[in-house]
């Protein structure tokens, strides 16, 4: 590969555009060629324009955006190369938002285009790096290595110990991956074994045998058929227990449906009074409009007779009002003239004032205007005094600043050389700081290693002392297991048992059954018994009934017919009493207006009938009356209920009688064929023997499950712990070998560090003695310690910016001292001239001064007799007091007419009002007269009280009325729901589902509902155990056959870490470290026959990472790189770098290479075999730039590309070819 061309834009300090054309004189005829500039010009930055173009990357690891040049928009770098498929151009570029210096970051572009077509051929940061690497056989590493020779680390790896000079090849090689796949592959076989110790940790024991699950599946089918057998009576006895509680609910039903007739007939005998109120106000509706015209016209008479009284008192009032008005309007004309007389006297002298103010004013604008202007100058003179006070004290403070710079670069002129010495110091320090942090690391790494072989030669003891244990434990367990099964074997097997037990409550529920049915049938025995009695005793009631019901019959006819006479009776009382009035005025003699007669017997000496008294005897025989008739249809209901009561007494006893011998005897006598016994249904307490038997027998049976379950549960328990034990047993096993493992490798851990400490100890030791020479000029010391090490470097770096500061300062101060003088100059001229200023400024001043006190004195003699010293003010004033006063006379006068005129309309509208009384009075009391004379033959004696009649509120009328209806539509429904809830009833007691009571049937479905649950639980528990069993099992071969696939993996990844694996990784990196020096060095001998040959490089045997020089010229004989001088040093580290770039660049074709270091420690002799070793270098047809700052190399290569850094910052870059000089 060649480099044809570099060309930048705007990259780090070389802004604008440039161009290094290596095809074009004078580069292409050079060969070698030098890359000069100072330090941070930019010579590093046209190789990071290279690896950009090529790669998108830099060496130094910068940030794309620190590529880019300071407040610039875009950068950009493009590289010509060729190799044999052609030549090509490779470009990378970034920009901003809209090239603007403060825009954002776009993303990089990248291009790859064929030569001299310009075709592109890819673009895209990942195609044209790939298209790179293709092409050239270099990724970034192996370019970096091959072209860009480093040289100068090769000159640190020949001089460095063992430990540092690991480190160095591994940085420089790239080798740092071995030990990566190191502490991988042992890491990944670590985790392998972990995965199968947790894997067989997992494995579940205490499964159940074939055996087992068998005896479990007939148990479980058993439970099953019962569960089933009891879930069907419970379903009989819920159907029945419903029946039950639907007749009840339906007798419940009746009940209160009869308490709510009760309640309806009492609320209707509430209703009479209100009803006869309706009534009343019904009587009293065709009056109202009358009445309210009536009420009406009271109400106009009353407001009337208000207004009358108001008006009469208004009246008076205004009449008072006027007495006084007149009074006021004398006072107020006296006022308004005096005000007036007072304003013409004052003008002359509010006249005089305003122009005496007119005159003051602009003499006080003079004033101060030029108390402004005196401000200003003594304020301007101030700042110049004090500015000149100022630079007088600074020019002070400048000699004495002057005079202590001198004073302290005379007394620290040593520290002078200290600049150029800084460098070389700070690396020295830097390595000792480093070796000794390495040191310490080390002996870190091997107080840990010491550390963890403790503690895992503890952890084993005490694994194996807890594995010991545990075996003796699995012994203990496996001898309890035995056990168990021996005592499980003495009892049946409860399939058996449960068997067993299911046949004895069968049984017991048999017996308890014919025992409640002998109960029952004892029992409705007894209720036929009393039916029959109840019948007998119905019969009877209803006889004594109808002869009630005789009586009161002909009670209720004689009670009418007495009824009939007290009514005619009070007829002609009535009739007497109408022709009362009449009767007074009958005339002896005269013919009566009715009859005729002319002789009136009753006319003077009639009797007083007694009409109050009557009518009482009539509602007494009325009420009498209507209480026979309640008394009769009572009794008439009770009959018909008694009757109903006797047929349904007769039916239910007929009901219980085939009940009884269809029911209770027939279902006695089956289940006597089911258990082939003959009972007796006439004695139940015989059962209650048998039932104690066969409980007995139940609680021996359960007895035997219960201890059979015990025992098979502590079986159980004893297989659990015993899988848990062995589990234990392989987990501390697979710990063990662990453990082991680890201490193996603590163990070389620990012998590496103790040899690392030993030789970076001795290398320690040499450095010290040469940092301590390089100290001496500058009266240091190396200190015993790293932080101590920083603070001399920071000490030394101090004390050289500290003297390159106070030389500048010095300069600085020269330049300043120069222009505080001038300044000091020109403010002393500007106070003499602001000072004759002032003095013109106060004499006009006290001019103005005494002209405002002279007017002053005047106005005040004039405004003496002002209210307001301000004359407009004191005009205004009396003009408002003037005007003031007509306006109030004005207004008094206004309202004396306005109130005047009031009172006459007052006056007629009083004679009006009273008009107007008189003739609503007269007719009120001609309403009310006819309106009495309209309700009293009505029976509304006064208005009062036909008003009081009348129900004023609409809605009580219509809630009596809708009370009234309520009441007869809820008793028609009341009769209806009674009706048929009666039908209801007697249909469901049809049913005769069951003879027993509902606490019987209660008591009976809980028992039978317990058995179920019962079974249902121990079906539940029986199902569960069976499918954990099932999939435990499963999950065991699924595990078992993971564990074989973790066995292989584990075995597989344990043979390779056995061979390159390492908890640290060193191991096989040194191993691959000495295999790549190796190689290195049999291509860097190649390298330096060419350049010399009488030198060759060989690797000790008995040393790691060790090399020896071989003198052909002195007989073959050996000694360490260590003795090189600094020119041989450079043959053998330029021999080694080639050799690295051979071996990076593989089989590519390097013709360009660069070397960026190496030559600033360099002596005049050494430099010129550097040169001498280039030149050879050129010879064999490759082109080498060299980047150097130092002055001697820059004369002997004439070719140079110099990099020029300006004021600004940026630098330039120019393309020359420099003479020699002698």
């Amino acid at each position: 590969m060649k480099i044809l061309s570099i060309r930048l834009k705007n990259l780090h300090s070389l802004r604008d555009e440039w161009h290094i054309p290596f095809t074009e004189n004078p580069l292409r005829g050079a060969g070698i060629f030098a890359i000069t500039g100072p330090t941070g010009a930019g010579k590093s930055t046209i190789l990071d324009a290279v690896t950009l173009a090529l790669y998108g990357k830099v060496p130094r690891n910068s940030e794309k955006g620190e590529v880019m040049s300071h407040h610039t928009g875009e950068c950009w770098a493009e590289v010509d190369f060729e190799t044999a498929a052609g030549q090509f151009r490779a470009r990378w570029s970034l920009t901003r938002a809209h090239r603007k210096p403060e825009g954002n970051l776009q993303p990089v572009q990248m291009s790859l285009a064929q030569l001299p077509s310009g075709q592109i051929l890819h673009s895209g940061t990942t195609e044209v790096t790939s298209a790179v690497e293709n092409l050239t056989g270099l990724d970034f590493a192996r370019f970096t290595q091959s072209v860009l020779l480093s040289q100068g680390e090769f000159a640190k790896f020949l001089k460095a110990d063992s430990n540092e000079r690991a480190d160095l090849l591994e940085r420089i090689t790239g080798t740092h991956i071995y030990a990566d796949l190191s502490k991988k592959c042992y890491e990944i076989a670590r985790g392998k074994l972990e995965h199968v110790v947790h894997a067989q940790a997992g494995l579940r024991t205490g499964l159940l045998s074939e055996e087992q699950v068998q005896q479990l599946s007939q148990q479980l089918q058993q439970l099953r058929q019962q569960s089933n057998q009891l879930a069907e009576q419970a379903q009989t006895l819920q159907k029945q227990k419903q029946w039950l509680l639907q007749i009840q609910q339906l007798q419940q039903q009746i009940g209160q449906e009869k308490q709510q007739q009760q309640q309806l007939e009492e609320q209707t005998a509430q209703l009479q009074p209100q009803l006869q109120r309706l009534h009343r106000h019904e009587q009293a509706l065709q009056f109202a409009p009358e009445l309210a015209e009536y009420k009406q016209l009271m109400k106009v008479v009353a407001e009337l007779e208000n207004t009358k009284k108001e008006l009469t008192e208004n009246n008076s009032v205004l009449a008072n009002e006027l007495r006084k008005i007149t009074e006021d309007e004398k006072k107020l004309k006296q006022r308004s003239d005096a005000a007036q007389n007072l304003l013409q006297q004052q003008q002359p002298l509010i006249t005089q004032t305003i122009e005496l103010d007119v005159e003051l004013k602009q003499v006080q604008k003079t004033l101060a205007d030029i108390q402004n202007q005196w401000q200003e100058t003594t304020e301007k003179l101030n700042r110049q005094r004090e500015q000149l006070r100022q630079n007088q004290a600074t020019a002070q403070q400048q000699q004495q600043q002057q005079q202590e710079l001198t004073a302290f670069l005379q007394n620290n002129r040593h520290d002078e050389g200290l600049v150029a010495a800084l460098p070389l110091l700070q690396e020295q320090l830097s390595n000792i700081a480093q070796m000794n942090g390495q040191l310490a690391q080390q002996e870190q790494k091997e107080l840990k290693a010491q550390q963890e072989i403790r503690q895992f030669t503890n952890q084993i003891k005490q694994s194996a002392t807890e594995l010991q244990q545990q075996q003796l434990q699995v012994t203990q367990y496996n001898n309890q297991l035995q056990q168990s099964e021996a005592e499980l074997a003495q009892y049946p097997p409860l399939q058996a048992l449960n068997s067993r037990v299911s046949e004895i409550e069968k049984w017991g529920m048999t017996l308890k059954r014919q025992k409640q049915l002998s109960e029952t049938y004892l029992e409705q025995c007894g209720i036929l018994e009393k039916l029959r009695e109840e019948f007998t005793a119905l019969q009877q009631q209803v006889k004594e009934k109808e002869e009630a019901i005789r009586h009161t019959t002909a009670l209720h006819l004689e009670a009418e017919a007495h009824q009939g006479s007290i009514e005619r009776q009070l007829q002609a009382e009535r009739m007497a009493a109408k022709y009362e009035q009449d009767r007074l005025t009958l005339i002896s003699g005269q013919p009566c207006p009715l009859c005729g007669s002319t002789e009136h017997p009753f006319a003077h000496s009639h009797t007083a009938v007694e009409i109050s008294q009557t009518e009482a005897q009539l509602k007494e025989q009325q009420q009498k009356v209507k209480n026979l008739q309640t008394e009769k249809n009572n009794l008439e209901k009770n009959i018909s209920l008694l009757k109903q009561q006797c047929e349904q007494t007769e039916k239910n006893g007929k009901t219980k009688k085939t009940e009884l011998e269809t029911q209770v005897v027939k279902e006695f006598n089956q289940l006597n064929t089911e258990l082939n016994a003959q009972h007796n249904i006439n004695n139940p307490h015989a059962f209650e023997d048998l039932l104690a038997e066969k409980r007995q027998e139940l609680q021996t049976v359960k007895k035997q499950i219960e201890l059979r379950e015990q025992a098979d549960k502590k079986l159980q328990e004893v297989k659990e712990q015993l899988g848990k034990v062995k589990e234990q047993v392989l987990k501390i096993q697979a710990e063990v070998q662990l453990t082991q493992q680890k201490a193996v490798n603590a163990q070389k851990d620990l012998d590496n560090a103790q040899a690392a400490i030993k030789e970076q100890r001795q290398d320690i030791n040499q450095r010290n003695a040469q940092i301590n020479a390089l100290l001496q000029p500058y009266g240091q010391q190396l200190p015993g310690n790293a932080a101590q090490i920083e603070g001399l470097i920071q000490q030394l770096q101090q004390r050289a910016q500290q003297y390159q500061t106070r030389a500048t300062e010095k300069n600085n101060l020269q330049t300043q001292m120069a222009a505080v003088s001038s300044a000091i100059e020109g403010f002393q001229k500007n106070v003499s001239e602001l000072q004759n200023s002032l003095t013109g400024i106060e004499t006009r001043k006290a001019e103005q001064q005494n002209r405002v006190t002279q007017l002053q004195n005047k106005r005040q003699a004039i405004t003496a007799s002002f209210i307001h010293k301000d004359p407009q003010q004191e005009k205004t004033r009396l003009e408002t007091e003037r005007d003031n006063a007509r306006t109030d006379y004005q207004q008094l006068k206004e309202e004396h007419t306005q109130k005047g005129a009031r009172l006459n309309m007052q006056k007629d509208l009083l004679h009006q009002k009273s008009e107007e009384l008189e003739r609503k009075t007269e007719l009120l009391n001609y309403t009310g007269t006819e309106l009495i004379g309209k309700i009293q033959p009505a029976g509304f004696n006064t208005l009062l009280m036909l008003e009081e009649s009348l129900i004023t509120e609409p809605e009580e009328v219509a809630q009596i009325k809708q009370i009234e209806q309520d009441i007869k539509k809820q008793t028609e429904q009341l009769k209806g729901s009674l009706k048929s809830a009666g039908n209801t009833l007697q249909t469901t007691l049809a049913l005769q589902l069951t003879t027993q009571t509902p606490e019987e049937i209660n008591l009976q479905l809980e028992e039978t509902q317990s058995q179920k649950q019962t079974a249902d639980q121990s079906t539940g528990q029986l199902t569960q155990q069976l499918e954990q069993d099932k999939q435990l099992k499963a999950e065991n071969e699924t595990l078992l056959a993971e564990i074989e696939k973790l066995q292989a993996e584990h075995a597989r990844w344990k043979k390779l870490s056995a061979i390159i694996g390492s908890a640290s990784g060193q191991e096989f990196k040194r191993f691959a470290q000495d295999i790549t020096l190796q190689q290195l060095i049999l291509q860097a001998n190649r390298h330096l026959r060419k350049l010399n040959d009488r030198y060759q490089i060989r690797k000790k045997t008995d040393k790691e990472l060790e090399m020896e020089i071989i003198d052909m010229y002195q007989a073959n004989v050996s000694r360490s790189v260590k003795t090189l001088s600094g020119g041989e040093s450079f043959l053998v580290s330029l021999a080694l770098a080639l050799g690295l770039s051979d071996l990076a660049g593989r089989k590519t074709k390097i013709e360009s290479l660069f070397i960026d270091e190496g030559f600033g420690t360099l002596d005049t002799g050494t430099l010129d075999i550097a040169i001498t070793t280039l030149e050879n270098l050129q010879a064999q047809g490759k082109m080498i730039g060299v980047i150097s700052h130092v002055e001697m190399l820059k004369e002997r290569i004439t070719t140079q590309i110099q990099v020029h850094k300006k004021s600004n910052g940026a630098s330039v870059i120019a393309i020359e070819t420099v003479s020699h000089y002698s």
